[in-house]
């Protein structure tokens, strides 16, 4: 019979008498089951031992990973911690109800009530004490100081808030704590907090609308004391007072003799806009030419009246940059005087000599008058008024 190696596929004849014995590949040196071609590869494929390596082999790693999955011990769920909650601190009030507007408010309350004892133990005596020192003075410790002293600067400072129309007379609204970037360049002692209270007269009759009051506080433990207040302007309120005086430069004023006389500004007027460059010159060179000791004046004079309300602007700045100091000085600001006053037909009490009545007062205040005038009648005049010119 004719045998088979299962490994290297070689040959070999044996005796039928030999089927299923043992051999031994004469090529690889491989034993196996000697089996007749006859049977065929089935026969092979049946014993082919390869096969029972795999499956074998197959088996004891199945078996292995049975052994490990059994002996691992089980892993705990994982624990979900509970969720952190975080710590909510309680935001500090700063409106209405905030400690330091109601102390603020408080101290309102008490000026009203002429409650001058409990006033003081609002006050922080060594802030104040601090408000007072002058610079290259050795710092004091307030509570170093005789008791004395020490009521003497709080009964100064109550005293402010009762006689003063600042606190006791008004009534607060509404306020606030005033954030610290806010402050500008306001200096605050350590722990220092402003507040901003919004006040209205308590007086129903007045006419006096809303303001706004604000105080420097210091904390002191949970309560606060009051060292400083004053009036605060609104950014509306300051326009406002801004727009005001520009409107108005002029006021009514009481000279020692009684007399009622309007003053304004002293300052430099320019031109009007639609004088023309030429005449603009003109008109300068003949009031220098004017004011110049060695002229003669009266045809200058004539000529600046003969071109009339041009020519006020500049007599007005050259009396505005003209010092009252000499009498030279004196007749220099009389000639643009009695120019404005051919113009206008307007006098004031500006006088060169005392001979006539001239006094020192009159003088700069007839020089203040010519610009009351100004403010008050230049945008309408258009000649001489014969009239007299009383508000």
């Amino acid at each position: 019979m004719i045998i088979t190696c299962p490994a290297c596929k070689a040959q070999a004849k044996l005796p039928d008498s030999k089927e299923g014995a043992k051999v031994r590949c004469g090529e690889c040196g491989r034993v196996y089951k000697a089996l007749g071609a006859g049977r065929g590869s089935k026969g092979a494929q049946k014993t082919d031992p390869t096969r029972y390596f795999i499956i074998g082999g197959a088996a004891l790693v199945l078996l292995i990973l049975i052994v490990l999955v059994k002996n691992t011990p089980e892993e705990a769920p994982p624990v979900e911690e509970p969720p952190k909650v975080a710590e909510v601190k309680e935001k500090e009030k700063v409106g209405w109800d905030a400690p330091a507007v109601i102390m603020a408010t408080n101290i309102h309350d008490l000026a009203f009530e002429k409650n001058k004892l409990m006033l003081r133990t609002k006050l922080h005596g060594q802030a104040m004490l601090d408000l007072q020192q002058v610079e290259g003075e050795k710092p004091k410790t307030f509570n170093l100081l005789s008791p004395t002293e020490q009521q003497s600067i709080l009964d100064t400072a109550a005293d402010d808030i009762l006689t003063g129309d600042l606190i006791a007379d008004w009534r607060p609204e509404d306020g606030k704590i005033v954030p610290f970037e806010e402050w500008g360049e306001l200096q605050m002692p350590k722990d220092g907090v402003v507040v901003r209270l919004e006040v209205s007269a308590r007086d129903l009759d007045s006419s006096e609308t809303n303001r706004n009051v604000e105080w420097h506080l210091i904390k002191i433990g949970s309560g606060y004391k009051a060292f400083r207040w004053q009036r605060w302007l609104s950014p509306d309120e300051i326009a406002a007072r801004d727009k005001k005086k520009r409107a108005r430069k002029y006021e009514q004023v009481v000279l020692e003799d009684g007399s009622v006389v309007i003053e304004g500004v002293v300052r430099a007027i320019p031109h009007m806009d639609e004088t023309p460059q030429e005449l603009r010159e003109e008109i300068d060179a003949l009031i220098v030419e004017m004011t110049d000791p060695a002229s003669r004046p009266h045809k200058l004079m004539r000529r600046l009246e003969e071109i009339g309300k041009p020519a006020i602007p500049g007599l007005l700045t050259h009396m505005a940059n003209t010092p009252l100091e000499t009498t030279q000085q004196a007749e220099t600001l009389n000639l643009i005087h009695k120019t404005l006053g051919r113009i206008t037909n307007y006098q004031t009490t500006f006088k060169v000599s005392e001979l006539v009545g001239a006094t020192r007062e009159k003088q700069e205040s007839g020089l203040k008058q010519w610009f009351g005038w100004y403010d008050r009648r230049f945008k309408r005049f258009t000649g001489p008024v014969y009239e007299d010119d009383v508000e």
